[in-house]
């Protein structure tokens, strides 16, 4: 009994030795055909007997193999087919995006290129302006307003309204601004850096001791494009203008500056001039102001302010005819209008 189920052992080892060595070599074994099910009757195994070990279960069935192919080797992977649009293919590969695509794409950069560009304060207003330059000590420095992208020119005139010649034009912030002599009397002043806010300057004139110190400021809701500085002294060497009866220091004044800019007060009357080389002011009742182009020959004046432009203002006894010398003529300038003005009145 024991050599029996010994030999029963061997034999069932021998099977399974061969079962894994077909399962190696792709093989399967033949295994015994099944007899039908009976319809309704289950089929049962023989129980085991005491001792024996039960039969593997059938291998199941293995997917044949390539041709070709060797055991032990890994499976052949497919290659890919060539594309089916060669141009397509590379034409995308350079330029993922459409036309449409990029035109919006383009847009998009444009767009917020120009929004970090954009200057965050609102875009100042242009000005032009005419000032009468104090050179008394402890009187506060002009200011001079710029922007980015917007520079100024200063200018400097004597009494008589002749150029002041610039020497030199000293820069205390180059990191902010740039500033260079502009002609004989002039000195541009530009923006370098957006977050330059303050600076100021020193420009030394033609035979003057003390040179003339600027502040420079941005950020303002004005720009000067142009500021004109009348010194209210004349250039050294320098005699006064013809036709002057009062001392040369009375030249340039403050109050005159308005009539220059076309800007009178509410206060002056207007004249009715038959020409259009000079407007006229009526500012009490023995005197008033002529602004022209050409020179005033006659009658002397008080006093007079002019303008880098060739423009002048005169202030002038009340008569109904001013003699204008202009372009080598002289030519009679005929006033009308005369009357009581708003403060007599």
């Amino acid at each position: 009994m024991r050599a029996q189920r010994a030999l029963g052992a061997t034999f069932f080892c021998i099977l399974l030795l061969c079962d894994y060595a077909w399962s190696q070599n792709g093989m399967t074994r033949a295994t015994p055909a099944q007899p039908p099910a009976t319809s309704g009757v289950q089929l049962q195994a023989a129980p085991a007997q005491p001792g024996q070990i039960p039969a593997a279960p059938p291998a199941a069935p293995r997917q044949p193999l390539p041709a070709g192919y060797t055991p032990g080797q890994p499976m052949p992977v497919p290659l890919p087919g060539p594309p089916a649009d060669l141009k397509a293919e590379a034409i995308d590969r350079i330029a993922p995006l459409n036309a449409k695509e990029i035109i919006e794409l383009r847009r998009e950069l444009g767009a917020r290129a120009g929004a970090m560009n954009q200057p965050l304060e609102p875009t100042a207003k242009p000005v032009r302006r005419v000032v009468r330059l104090d050179l008394a000590p402890g009187v506060a420095p002009e200011v001079i307003r710029t922007a980015i992208s917007q520079g100024s020119v200063i200018t400097f005139l004597d009494a008589a309204g002749r150029p002041w010649p610039v020497v030199s034009a000293d820069n205390f912030n180059p990191g902010g601004f740039d500033i260079a002599t502009f002609g004989t009397n002039g000195v541009s002043i530009g923006v370098k850096s957006q977050t330059a806010r303050a600076g100021n300057m020193a420009v030394l004139l033609e035979g003057l001791q003390i040179p003339v110190t600027l502040s420079i400021q941005t950020g303002q809701r004005e720009v000067d494009y142009s500021v004109e500085f009348h010194i209210p002294k004349m250039l050294p060497g320098q005699a006064a203008p013809v036709g002057a009866v009062e001392q040369v220091l009375s030249l340039g004044a403050a109050d005159l500056m308005n009539y220059l800019l076309s800007t009178p007060p509410e206060q002056a009357r207007a004249l009715v001039v038959d020409t259009s080389l000079a407007r006229a002011w009526q500012v009490s009742s023995d005197r008033m102001i002529v602004r022209t182009t050409g020179v005033v020959a006659s009658p002397p004046w008080r006093r007079r302010q002019s303008s880098a432009l060739g423009v002048t203002v005169y202030d002038l006894p009340l008569s109904p005819v001013v003699l204008v010398a202009s372009e080598g003529q002289l030519m009679p300038v005929r006033l009308s209008g005369f009357g009581a003005t708003r403060e007599q009145k």
